[in-house]
């Protein structure tokens, strides 16, 4: 049976009063839009896609099904086009020539790191300690605010570097694209997955601002009390300053990390099972 995101907690309150009371200047407002077109682009470049290859399966019958969705051309954010691929097959005595060789290493570089650290970000949030030790639910929302938080950490350590902007936001793509499959994978009909898809990004960009006012509150109550609404779905958690104390040592060791090593995918995270809640 599938399982519709729209359903479950993971779209309702994004953050408590002390979020929304924030003031939101010109420049967040700005990237709130960006990042809900984006969001929206990247599902209509699915759905096109999907529609794509029933064409082609039934490319045989002397009619073709036309209009079933608007013709609307949209910018495509596709992370691996053919051409993006790190090895592209070639036929028997065929020689590859591109006087661009030395750009397209560099592009392919990159996508191969942001597929790294994409990863290693999931990899960390699936870790069996959060929801055995930490009481986070192991369900689809559960594994899906885990993400966010690891993601909303990285992000703000390569959005601090010029030079990391790029990568940054090659992760956040590589994060839409993955949300599109998991919601197709789940059984989201493709005239939804864009509305979806826009949830999923309000969901990301609110918990992404209401953890960096709480950790810029250095006080554990603070954050305990936003991982508590967002997480823990807003009951009360004896786990949450322990998962408040795990994410002030992941921000302190992204911190520590250096710009060079970042470019490269290399990516560390602390070991859940040697962080314990600390008492202010």
């Amino acid at each position: 049976m599938a399982v519709n995101p729209a359903d479950s907690p993971i779209f309702g309150t994004l953050y408590g009063s002390d979020a929304m009371r924030a003031v939101w200047d010109e420049r967040a407002f700005l990237q709130h839009i960006a990042v809900l077109q984006r969001l929206a682009e990247i599902a209509a470049a699915g759905q096109r896609h999907s529609a794509g290859n029933r064409q082609r399966g039934q490319a045989c019958s002397l009619s073709i099904m036309i209009g079933l969705r608007p013709q609307t051309r949209h910018r495509h954010f596709d992370l691996a086009s053919a051409m993006a691929l790190p090895y592209r097959a070639l036929g028997p005595g065929q020689r590859q020539t591109n006087t661009m060789i030395f750009p397209l290493f560099r592009r392919n570089a990159q996508a191969h790191t942001i597929s790294t650290l994409y990863g290693m970000i999931v990899a960390q949030a699936r870790l069996p300690s959060f929801y055995r030790d930490y009481g986070v639910a192991d369900t689809v929302n559960g594994r899906f605010d885990l993400i966010v938080l690891h993601l909303a950490l990285v992000l703000d350590r390569l959005a601090r570097e010029p030079g990391l902007q790029s990568l940054g936001q090659g992760v956040f793509d590589r994060f839409c694209q993955d949300m599109d499959h998991n919601l197709r994978e789940m059984g989201i009909g493709d005239l939804k997955v864009p509305k979806e898809m826009q949830r999923m990004g309000e969901a990301f960009y609110g918990r992404a601002q209401a953890y960096r006012a709480a950790l810029a509150a250095e006080d554990t109550k603070t954050l305990a009390a936003a991982l508590g609404r967002n997480i823990y779905g807003g009951e009360p958690a004896s786990a949450a300053p322990r998962l408040a104390a795990y994410m002030r040592e992941a921000l302190r060791e992204l911190s520590a990390q250096d710009s060079t090593g970042l470019s490269r995918g290399e990516l560390r995270f602390p070991d859940p099972d040697l962080v314990f809640a600390t008492i202010d």
